[in-house]
């Protein structure tokens, strides 16, 4: 669980070093729909970032730039949200007022009370909120990459330190990364319109 996974594989990654991968995919995309490049040169740059910031090198298509169905199905702009799901879902997380207790004392009871929480807070809402009215009226502001960098320093900073892991991000690139990415992020949205707004901005 706290074990840094470093994997050319973006699905077998840990959540530490997930972001990067994404982060990785969304430069790209950035590039492909802004520059003239050949379709060759998509492959040069997925290996040379993956050296640049996780130290990998790729040795085949299937574990670089073929690893992945959704360019391939049209899905540009789309990676991008599950970096975003990982900043709510902490959000979520260090505003929910059981969760400390759950933590402390894992049992049914503790689950109800935060199962009770979501019902109450998030899920009976449905689509009666954008996500980020969701945010803001549980956070009292809006989407915050500080609370992922939290959950993941908690998480892996000090098993990182201790097994001397060498990465190429250190935590305060990693955040910069993540205030990148919400800021590019469509802010009053619903989820549905997210890829059609996603094309516009790309």
């Amino acid at each position: 669980y706290h074990s840094v996974r470093i994997n050319p594989i973006r699905v077998s990654s840990d959540e530490f070093s997930y972001p990067i991968h994404i982060y990785i995919r969304y430069e790209i995309e950035k590039i492909i729909f802004s520059e003239n490049i050949d379709f060759d040169d998509i492959k040069k740059i997925w290996n040379k970032m993956y050296k640049e910031m996780l130290n990998i090198d790729i040795t085949s298509d299937s574990e670089g730039i073929l690893q992945d169905i959704h360019w391939f199905e049209g899905m540009y702009g789309y990676f991008p949200t599950y970096a975003t799901g990982a900043m709510m879902a902490s959000q979520l997380k260090y505003n929910c007022p059981s969760y400390d207790q759950f933590i402390k004392s894992p049992d049914v009871n503790n689950m109800a009370d935060i199962s009770q929480w979501l019902i109450h807070n998030v899920h009976q809402f449905g689509s009666e909120l954008s996500t980020f009215e969701l945010l803001n009226k549980i956070s009292h502001e809006d989407l915050n990459p500080n609370y992922l960098v939290k959950h993941l320093k908690e998480r892996f900073c000090i098993h990182v330190l201790k097994e001397n892991y060498i990465l190429k991000l250190e935590w305060h690139n990693c955040r910069d990364m993540l205030v990148n990415m919400r800021h590019i992020i469509m802010v009053k949205l619903h989820y549905r319109e997210q890829l059609l707004v996603w094309h516009k901005i790309l």
